[in-house]
């Protein structure tokens, strides 16, 4: 876990808890949720990772219509071995509540700031945070494997010709995913006609697992441009990408 930005030299265990929130709300990361359900996923995860003394006792859900505005708010209850609660002479535990929006923690980045300490009632229960259902569309194993043999095939036979028909040719020999809520990410395909010869792009995936292979002059071929071209305002994970000039695939930065 990192260390907070105020010392906890010689602080009061109510000050060395309220750091130790602060460090988890910034620890967590990944992915931004786009709710507080996702947060709460997070920061129990990194509390187990860091074996810190931190538990979830509180979600409470809001609606918001800004990515800066919260969206929700959780309640951690910090125990501080060995140091006790000046107000009832007890160790800890000291509970917090922080709010949540699209970007993280909400306040600056400093410890203490957004980081509220409210009232820990002694029989506040461990909340599990609500499983994240959401359908995640994953890359197939096979993607890369299937798609150059489809290619192939219309190189060779001229079979499958149009778009719709190499997209079914591909989905329908893709392996599943296995995990829950996990659906297989179906290709996209671009055909490009022209009197030098049919040119074909196929895609997976987004720019954190893209997958591209492009069929052109009778062969066909992988292409792996430098990660930065495939984020969003770069290229981009598309067909069009596959079939990008070489050239062009070349970092931008």
């Amino acid at each position: 876990m990192t260390t907070g930005s105020a010392s906890t030299d010689d602080a009061t265990p109510e000050v060395v808890a309220q750091v130790r929130a602060a460090d988890l709300a910034r620890d967590i990361g990944g992915e931004r949720p786009d709710d507080i359900d996702g947060w709460a996923r997070a920061a129990v995860a990194q509390a187990i990772s860091d074996s810190a003394d931190i538990e979830l006792v509180g979600v409470d859900t809001r609606q918001s219509t800004d990515l800066s505005e919260p969206f929700g708010s959780l309640d951690f209850r910090v125990f501080v071995p060995g140091l006790k609660n000046a107000s009832t002479g007890a160790p800890g535990p000291f509970c917090f509540r922080i709010e949540f929006d699209y970007y993280g923690k909400v306040g600056t980045w400093e410890s203490s700031d957004g980081i509220d300490p409210i009232g820990c009632p002694p029989d506040a229960a461990i909340v599990t945070p609500r499983v994240d259902d959401s359908i995640v569309p994953v890359v197939s194993d096979t993607a890369r494997e299937v798609a150059s043999a489809v290619l192939l095939a219309r190189v060779q036979t001229g079979s499958p010709a149009t778009v719709d028909a190499i997209i079914g040719a591909i989905s329908a020999q893709l392996t599943t995913p296995t995990g829950e809520f996990m659906v297989v990410a179906p290709p996209r395909v671009v055909v490009q006609v022209s009197s030098a010869g049919d040119r074909v792009g196929v895609a997976f995936g987004s720019a954190e697992d893209c997958v591209l292979i492009k069929s052109e002059n009778g062969t066909v071929d992988d292409v792996y441009p430098p990660p930065v071209t495939l984020q969003p305002g770069e290229l981009g994970c598309t067909p069009e990408t596959a079939l990008t000039d070489p050239d062009q695939l070349r970092s931008p930065h």
